[in-house]
């Protein structure tokens, strides 16, 4: 799902900014996503697709040592999964399974969820207490991060006691990831890798309409792998008010494994004979480019703009059924305001 679809980018500035003892970071992120593709079955296009994502989210993190901060981030999101155009599926005795190749034009209507996805809780270490400023002796600073993504009783591939679909994976997940940012004669460089590993969801599927299709199951949402590289180039800097503002460019590689699904989510229509079904689908890979500025103002507030480009690799969307993407594209803005409390 798009949520997992796109990551969070890396702000080389702001993510190896550690709050110190007894400070915060406090920062307010919200972006929007969209993501397209076109469905195949025998190299024959049957759809389109499109993945809407508005996701915010509050992230705090609270130094406990100098070189040692926990952090909690409480993330929301709305998704929506639209099908501008789709041919009615019909049972194949060909394949011995579904097939939409010259059906009927059918109207699909947008599934949509909401909700909290899978709050987070980490510890971060700081080795080396970072500074970025050119009068400072620091040349780089590491980050290290070990959290856990706490289950969700909603997920978007169910609905909940009011026939709301929630927007989250559902399952748990810990993660692991680091960061080193340097300092360059122009420039800040960076890199950063993360692996998410998510564990399994068990409970009971409903459709929309709260009819339970199957009892007591267990989903697999995808485990997620990332390499992120960039660099900051500041544009303009008051040493004296403790001010910045910066370019931010940075290209991702991102791996995201197979995963267990209910069918009949992530593509038009099936047929009701796998309708309590898990299906598999196949794993995908993408790579991410992007632009952002970040301003640094008086110490106390970072505000961050952003946007976004990704190519996704093919992939086969249920594996009883021939229904697969020939890759895809995407786009994304976003902006993040924090506030660094500091007591000195």
């Amino acid at each position: 799902m798009i949520s997992l679809l796109f990551a969070h980018a890396a702000f080389s500035a702001s993510i190896v900014d550690p709050p110190g003892s007894l400070q915060a970071n406090i920062g307010l992120h919200n972006d929007f996503s969209k993501y397209y593709d076109r469905l195949f079955e025998d190299n024959t296009q049957i759809g389109t697709r499109q993945i809407v994502d508005n996701r915010s989210r509050l992230d705090v993190e609270f130094g406990a040592l100098d070189v040692l901060s926990l952090r909690v981030t409480l993330p929301y999101t709305y998704t929506n999964y639209r099908f501008p155009t789709a041919q009615e599926m019909s049972f194949s005795p060909r394949t011995d399974t579904g097939s939409s190749i010259g059906g009927s034009d059918l109207t699909v209507e947008d599934r949509k969820g909401k909700g909290l996805t899978g709050s987070f809780v980490g510890l971060r270490l700081y080795p080396f207490e970072g500074n970025f400023y050119d009068n400072r002796r620091h040349r780089g600073s590491w980050r290290l991060e070990l959290g856990y993504r706490v289950p969700d009783a909603t997920h978007y591939y169910t609905v909940n006691d009011n026939n709301q679909r929630g927007s989250g994976p559902g399952a748990g997940a810990f993660y692991f990831g680091g960061t080193f940012v340097g300092k360059a004669r122009i420039g800040r460089p960076y890199i950063q890798s993360d692996f998410t590993l998510s564990s399994r969801w068990s409970g009971d599927i409903r459709d929309t309409n709260g009819v339970t299709r199957i009892s007591n199951t267990n989903i697999r949402p995808a485990s997620i792998a990332q390499a992120q590289a960039g660099s900051e180039i500041p544009v303009y800097q008051d040493k004296a008010n403790d001010s910045e503002v910066a370019l931010h460019f940075y290209g991702r590689f991102r791996y995201q494994s197979w995963m267990d699904i209910p069918s009949g989510i992530v593509i038009p229509q099936i047929l009701p004979t796998t309708a309590d079904l898990i299906v598999t689908q196949t794993e995908q890979s993408s790579f991410h480019s992007g632009l952002g500025l970040n301003m640094h103002f008086i110490t106390y507030y970072n505000l961050q703009l952003y946007s976004e480009f990704g190519l996704y690799s093919p992939q086969v969307l249920e594996h009883v059924y021939d229904t697969n993407t020939n890759g895809g594209l995407s786009w994304l803005i976003g902006s993040a305001f924090t506030f660094r409390y500091r007591s000195f």
